[in-house]
């Protein structure tokens, strides 16, 4: 365990399902000892992407993110691989119902965290306003 300025990481054993073990070693952050995971929580053309490698580079600068499908098992791919939610700090996506991945990931984290970016006026591209009120919801505005 490394730890500087109440930011620790630490290193646990997870499958990944790949290699010939299918074990990898995966970090895990933790600030002031509790865990946390982000969310780029984000409609599709609402310039995420930028958003994404922003957080990726506050927090793990050498990997690259997960991205969750819109699908009912919630799965997790980083390069053609499925991995578990807690491979990397920051996991994109566009499902919209924070309330249920905040439910659904809760247990597995101390703080659930969500970022997300809004552009224009169209309902398709903005998250609901009444969830950008939540101390843990970031709304970036796309100009």
């Amino acid at each position: 365990k490394d730890e500087k300025y109440g930011v620790s990481s630490s290193v646990i054993d997870a499958n990944l399902g790949g290699g010939a073990s299918g074990n990898e070693r995966v970090a895990r952050l933790e600030v002031n000892g509790k865990s946390f995971h982000i969310f780029q929580a984000s409609p599709p053309n609402t310039a995420s992407v930028v958003a994404t490698n922003w957080l990726i580079g506050l927090f793990e600068p050498d990997k690259d993110y997960s991205f969750m499908l819109n699908n009912p098992e919630h799965t997790v791919r980083n390069h053609d691989k499925t991995v578990p939610v807690d491979s990397t700090v920051v996991t994109k996506t566009h499902i919209l119902d924070l309330m249920a991945l905040y439910k659904l990931y809760r247990a597995q984290f101390d703080e659930i965290f969500f970022v997300v970016s809004n552009r224009g006026t169209s309902p398709e591209t903005r998250l609901d306003p009444s969830l950008c009120e939540y101390d843990n919801v970031l709304c970036i505005e796309y100009e």
